[in-house]
């Protein structure tokens, strides 16, 4: 897709950006075990309930238990049983959920998507920056030393992943299949810049506002091309004299 890119003057790859975001995973907080014991959290809040005195917790006993920082659970005791590369994260809005972490690597230039990376929520920037450049400068190298690339002229509007693309949340379990996902959707966005430079639209919806008005002139010449037939039609049946 890069290639692709590159051939129609969408890629420069002289300024690039790198920026993060987190993905809330399709795995319940509540259903994370102690990496050792396997203990569900329920019965870990239970068991702290009880080392404060309190013999038969209620949910509301556990509730307040769950909110005070001292009782939430950290990536290195616990872990979700069906997805083990999840990590517990805090969220921008505040919440705290099960996430991923997702890092991208965009042109500065033509605001064409080059790499994109899942890593555990818990990694901080310093720890992804090095591995999403080191990608980004492999998918460049292996585009623009193409003999066949030319270069970038005027540059399309970056379209958002998230916002339009429905990825704010995952459905997929596994980092491999969410980076999988992610990259279908991320050539799917530079798609859409080849084909905004080609057609001046880059969406099936911007197509069709560009097309409706010749579907529209469509529509009133057939109408107008079986009026003039059906006249046709009678003025054979009743031929003037």
């Amino acid at each position: 897709m890069l290639k692709v890119l590159a051939k129609e003057g969408l890629l420069k790859g002289k300024t690039v950006a790198v920026d993060a975001t987190t993905l809330e995973a399709n795995a319940a907080l509540r259903s994370i075990v102690p990496r050792e014991s396997g203990e569900g959290y329920d019965e870990y809040l239970k068991g702290s309930a009880q080392a404060e005195g309190i013999e038969t917790p209620t949910r509301q006993d556990l509730a307040k238990l769950e909110k005070h920082p001292r009782h939430k659970g950290s990536n290195k005791d616990w872990q979700h049983p069906h997805d083990p590369d999840v990590r517990i994260t805090k969220m921008k809005d505040g919440r705290t959920l099960m996430a991923y972490k997702a890092e991208h690597t965009v042109d500065l230039g033509t605001q064409a998507s080059i790499a994109i990376d899942v890593c555990g929520a818990e990694q901080g920037d310093t720890a992804s920056l090095p591995r999403s450049l080191l990608q980004a400068s492999r998918n460049l190298q292996a585009s623009l030393l193409d003999e066949s690339v030319s270069k970038a002229e005027e540059p399309p509007p970056l379209l958002s992943l998230y916002r339009t693309g429905g990825m704010r949340h995952t459905y997929l379990r596994g980092q491999e299949n969410i980076s999988k996902r992610l990259c279908i959707h991320g050539r799917a966005l530079n798609l859409g810049l080849v084909m905004r430079k080609i057609t001046g639209a880059g969406t099936p919806r911007g197509l069709w506002c560009l097309l409706s008005p010749f579907f529209a002139c469509t529509k009133e010449l057939k109408s107008a091309l079986d009026l003039f037939s059906k006249g046709l039609g009678a003025f054979g049946r009743f031929p003037c004299k």
